[in-house]
């Protein structure tokens, strides 16, 4: 007997099953990771292109940072460990980042319209508040301004 039907009739279960796949379904024609919701890497991109380019014409600061799971802790991209702290720490960066979603599968990237220097610091703070379950990660930030970047692929 499957755990859903220990608690809910059949039908109850196969109406949740067809819930979760529709969603799931519509998060994919969206661009969107089925799980997490985030902006798939193409997306992403094309987000971070377009913001990238609207703080240049505006002068404003620009800062890209990209953090990535730990090489020593891949496995927990399997078990959903990597997709939990890729929610938590695109909930706290979107606070103050124009774009957050994925690079690659393990490579989230948030662009803001800040210095470097706040970027480093916030990201500092998210590692620090890591839980004990979360998996290893590390983060780069990298200023468009230090590098007359005029797209993403190049910053």
């Amino acid at each position: 007997m499957s755990s859903c039907s220990r608690h809910w009739s059949r039908p109850k279960c196969r109406r949740l099953g067809a819930r979760v796949e529709r969603r799931r379904l519509q998060r994919i024609a969206s661009s969107l990771h089925p799980v997490t919701a985030l902006a798939l890497p193409e997306r992403a991109g094309r987000e971070a292109n377009a913001a990238l380019a609207e703080a240049l014409r505006h002068e404003l600061p620009c800062t890209l940072a990209l953090v990535r799971l730990g090489s020593g802790d891949r496995t927990n991209s399997a078990n959903g460990a990597w997709d939990h702290e890729a929610v938590r720490l695109a909930s706290a960066l979107g606070k103050d980042a124009r774009v957050v979603g994925y690079d690659d599968p393990v490579t989230l990237l948030a662009l803001f319209e800040r210095e470097p220097a706040e970027g480093v610091t916030l990201l500092a703070d998210l590692y620090g508040s890591r839980d004990a379950h979360s998996p290893d990660w590390h983060a780069c930030v990298v200023g468009a301004r230090d590098l007359g970047a005029r797209d993403i692929a190049t910053l």
